[in-house]
């Protein structure tokens, strides 16, 4: 998880992105972004591209990524990415 982080970190600043999407929590196999509405599309394909390829070299199977906005944690709703059906909060 620390090096998708510093990935992650990397590609947002590397897309001018840094100022409008914030790590806020790290649960687990989860990363929580506080993230401004309008780059919500952005991120969410960012953060969950990074997570899905970070490691592929050394896995044999691939990640699901999930990821679901709202206001609240306890108000999250599945987001779908573009290609993607639906998911539940950024998670590996």
């Amino acid at each position: 998880m620390k090096v998708t982080t510093a990935n992650v970190r990397s590609r947002l600043r590397g897309r001018g992105l840094q100022e409008h999407a914030r790590l806020v929590l790290q649960v687990h196999d989860e990363l929580i972004y506080e993230v401004h509405h309008t780059r919500l599309a952005e991120v969410a394909a960012l953060v969950a591209d990074v997570m899905r390829f970070t490691l592929r070299d050394s896995l044999r199977v691939p990640l699901e990524v999930k990821v679901a906005t709202g206001a609240r944690w306890s108000d999250l709703q599945p987001y779908a990415l573009d290609g993607d059906d639906a998911a539940t909060a950024i998670s590996a």
